[in-house]
């Protein structure tokens, strides 16, 4: 029971941990599901416009791709040690705050653009500055700049 309580207590702490790391992402969350409804509302101007859920994750995740570094890789020492295919074990940056919030800013920023550059590539020449104010105006709604 001892064993038991010292993993709860453990399991307690990670979920509190989870949480506050997930509150300082919520800009981020804001912000695609605003690109999302978008996407979705964009039916409404021609049945053309038509997206799926897994099309915007698609979009949604090159757009975090474009602001992830670039994975380090630790040469192994020796071939015991190694790890076989499929088994690398992630890295865990820890990021401080400042950087943290930082990124939350890039991604917020590259995941726009590049769901912007998605949506406009389909979109017929009538309707570009039509979804480009639609956008603009939404974003500013929702960060209270209207």
């Amino acid at each position: 029971s001892v064993d038991i309580a010292k993993k709860s207590a453990a399991a307690e702490k990670t979920q509190a941990d989870i949480k506050v790391t997930s509150e300082k992402y919520r800009s981020v969350a804001n912000r695609s599901a605003l690109l999302f409804f978008l996407m979705n509302d964009l039916v409404k101007m021609h049945s053309y416009y038509i997206y799926s859920l897994a099309a915007f994750t698609d979009v949604f995740y090159r757009g975090i791709d474009k602001v992830s570094p670039p994975a380090e890789e630790k040469p192994p020492v020796d071939d015991e040690e190694a790890p076989e295919e499929g088994e690398a074990e992630p890295v865990v940056v820890e990021l401080t705050d400042e950087q943290l919030a930082e990124r939350c800013v890039h991604l917020v920023d590259s995941i726009t653009s590049t769901t912007f550059d998605y949506i406009r590539r389909g979109l017929f020449v009538h309707h570009k500055l039509t979804v480009a104010t639609l956008l603009t105006l939404q974003i500013c709604l929702n960060d209270g700049m209207l």
